[in-house]
């Protein structure tokens, strides 16, 4: 006696399966169909003319936007480390103010206004003038200024100016205020400058 799956198989053997217009064919083996490879109808084209410039399009926006932040960074580098050298200069003259206790009672470090000047850097036991000029020349059109206050003994201003293109021909301060005197500070506003100033008491 044959089983019930024999019996189904032998129900379905009789039956035949279109070839589908040679894509692909098909036979029965009991109930399970298997396909048969045959040639393949469909092929790939590759990209087209259009695809390629859209691709081209896109990528150079990509690098022109890759381009223009890799810039924005160096300027922003450049600018903090002219900054940090200011600060750095400040620190340096504002120690020999303190440690000038006789200059700084009287008038000897009262409004001085110092121009960069690498050649004081070789000067041996440089005088506080000369180290401020040789400070002053690691900024571009650095400029060393010492301001006394009036209203508070013994205490200065210490102020570096260099040239800043980044400014555009922007001022790099503006008139004094309450909480700052930078014009007093670091002198009338000039295009393309910066100034940094540290307030020192000896």
């Amino acid at each position: 006696m044959k089983s019930s799956l024999e019996i189904r198989n032998i129900g379905w053997a009789k039956r035949s399966v279109p070839n589908m217009d040679g894509i692909h064919g098909c036979k029965l083996l009991g109930t399970l169909c298997f396909a048969q490879p045959t040639q393949c109808q469909f092929r790939q084209s590759g990209l087209t003319l259009l695809e390629i410039m859209i691709t081209v399009v896109i990528l150079s926006l990509g690098l022109l936007g890759l381009a223009g932040l890799q810039m924005t960074g160096l300027k922003n580098n450049r600018n903090a480390y002219y900054n940090t050298v200011a600060a750095q200069v400040g620190q340096d003259l504002a120690e020999r103010i303190k440690a000038d206790q006789t200059g700084a009672a009287g008038t000897g470090y009262d409004a001085r206004s110092i121009d960069a000047d690498k050649s004081k850097c070789a000067v041996s036991n440089p005088l506080f003038a000369d180290r401020a000029a040789c400070l002053a020349a690691a900024l571009p059109g650095g400029q060393a200024r010492v301001t006394k206050r009036t209203d508070t003994p013994k205490t200065f201003f210490v102020a570096l100016r260099w040239t800043d293109l980044q400014l555009s021909g922007a001022k790099g301060w503006g008139a004094d205020t309450a909480a700052n005197p930078a014009t007093t500070v670091c002198g009338e506003p000039v295009d393309n400058t910066s100034c940094y100033y540290t307030l020192i008491q000896p």
